[in-house]
């Protein structure tokens, strides 16, 4: 299991019933991101696809992204976790195919990031939330 970095920023972004984001950030201290992961799954009904490959990821750019992959999310109190096939892995993760991210925090982001994650994951047995 691969560490990415420890996040210091977790927001979620509705965008006018257009996409639901998840974000999962490193910032420096002027607040640009040095790092992230995002999660993005289309609101439309008519573009949305089911299940977990409706759900896009991305590593710090778009050119480190892909639709669908995932096969489990798991959202700790200090880290997350996620797993995908080795296609994803290979797209996003540089081959690894079980990585983490540290959290540092607040537990209101927590809070907003598992509801925002129970409707990204809609339809797909994948999100395995912890207390939080």
């Amino acid at each position: 299991m691969g560490h990415l970095f420890t996040a210091n920023s977790l927001r979620v972004v509705e965008e006018e019933g257009d996409a639901l984001i998840v974000a999962i950030g490193q910032l420096d201290d002027a607040g640009a991101p040095v790092a992230h992961v995002l999660l993005e799954r289309n609101l439309d009904p008519r573009e949305d696809w089911a299940g977990v490959n409706g759900v896009y990821i991305e590593r710090d750019s778009d050119e480190r992204s892909v639709w669908g992959g995932i096969s489990v999310f798991e959202l700790h109190l200090d880290h997350v976790r996620i797993r995908t096939n080795p296609e994803t892995a290979a797209a996003v993760f540089d081959g690894a195919d079980d990585v983490t991210i540290g959290l540092a925090v607040e537990s209101d982001e927590l809070d907003d990031a598992h509801e925002a994650l129970e409707r990204l994951f809609l339809n797909c047995n994948c999100y395995r939330p912890f207390p939080v």
